[in-house]
């Protein structure tokens, strides 16, 4: 029943799929800026999510607007977009 679904969806790889990807890199790359600076910023690991005083946040989201949204925001899969991405970011 899936399968029938799916080939109906007309999900394309792109721009779909390699949109999805962006956006996962995006938010992927912004959590992990914060989580590495500290100051303030922290990890819920039974919500999976960014935790930050409004203040620290709200300062943050000033010079990186990419970074809106993404506090109390759960990440349920964040250790496999670790998996992904982290190589990238460390080249």
């Amino acid at each position: 029943m899936l399968a029938t679904k799916l080939l109906t969806a007309e999900i394309r790889v792109n721009p779909h799929i390699e949109s999805r990807v962006k956006l996962l890199k995006r938010q992927y790359n912004a959590l992990s800026e914060m989580l590495n600076i500290g100051s303030g910023f922290g990890w819920n690991e039974e919500e999976k999510c960014l935790i930050a005083p409004k203040d620290v946040f709200d300062d943050w989201v000033r010079s990186r607007p990419t970074a809106a949204g993404l506090k109390n925001k759960s990440f349920l899969f964040f250790d496999d977009l670790v998996q992904i991405f982290e190589k990238e970011r460390a080249t």
